[in-house]
């Protein structure tokens, strides 16, 4: 059933977001190409147009490009919070609490799906970034400049590569978890669930925020100093944070969780 619930999600949301991730990627292209480069960097759009020319193109491609990557994060964030708050908590939560599901699974299908499509979101995002900006370079030129970064930190790059990836995905999850934690605790009220939603999720962020600020980032109070006893400095601290980062983000999704569980089985009250 809860494989179910995720390929149900998905179907519901890909439509939208393919379209997003192919415009986006469509448009760095053009914008490329509008830049003036070929595949080896030589300009060939200097011999048919004038200078003004390009550079109205270039500044409405470039617009509508940054207008794209604007409206697929503002198109991501709305639909995680549509599809939870309709699906549960609004006009179809009669039909979905009447099928024979445990809350959690309505919540881990839709945590599955909504921080899938963030991730790939940001990989397309970045793809597009770098078609835009690398005119000239080849991937291996590229891969060669971050391995040289790398190396000079003295950083393992397939171990950070790992550890970031994991983290990247956890706080994206932990994001996600903590917005739906927000809207179940809203609909506790009788009356201004949404501003009551938005305020629980202002105090969760504050309190998070605080934590990242004080045992993770701080170089003079960091939480890896604490557990081991001694300074750490440079590569050491950069992959502590890290290593934090992914305990304190399964925290928050163990806890957000938890609640949210247990709102959805105990305290639901559907208008």
């Amino acid at each position: 059933m809860l494989i179910s619930l995720i390929k149900y999600e998905f179907k519901s949301t890909y439509k939208i977001f393919f379209i997003l991730y192919a415009l986006v990627l469509a448009f760095s292209f053009i914008n490329r190409f509008t830049m003036g480069f070929d595949i080896s960097g030589i300009n060939y759009w200097s011999s048919y147009i004038n200078i003004d020319a390009r550079a109205t193109a270039l500044f409405i491609f470039g617009a509508l490009y940054a207008f794209l990557l604007i409206t697929t994060v503002i198109m991501t964030i709305f639909i995680t919070i549509q599809r939870f708050y309709k699906n549960i908590l609004g006009d179809t939560g009669y039909l979905m609490n009447t099928l024979p599901l445990r809350p959690w699974m309505n919540i881990f299908s839709k945590l599955f799906v909504s921080t899938f499509w963030i991730l790939l979101g940001m990989f397309v995002c970045g793809i597009s970034v770098v078609i835009l900006f690398t005119a000239g370079l080849s991937i291996s030129d590229i891969l060669k400049g971050i391995f040289t970064i790398f190396s000079e930190i003295n950083i393992d790059i397939f171990i950070w590569g790992i550890k970031f990836l994991i983290s990247t995905i956890i706080g994206q999850a932990a994001n996600v978890m903590i917005v739906y934690c927000s809207i179940s605790t809203g609909h506790l009220f009788n009356s201004h669930k949404k501003l009551m939603a938005f305020i629980t999720f202002l105090g969760i962020m504050i309190i998070t925020n605080y934590v990242s600020s004080t045992l993770i980032f701080n170089p003079s109070f960091n939480f890896a100093n604490f557990v081991t006893g001694h300074v750490i400095s440079g590569s050491e601290w950069f992959c502590s944070v890290i290593n934090a980062s992914i305990l304190f983000n399964i925290i928050y999704i163990a806890v957000t969780f938890i609640i949210t569980n247990y709102i959805l089985e105990n305290k639901l009250n559907l208008e």
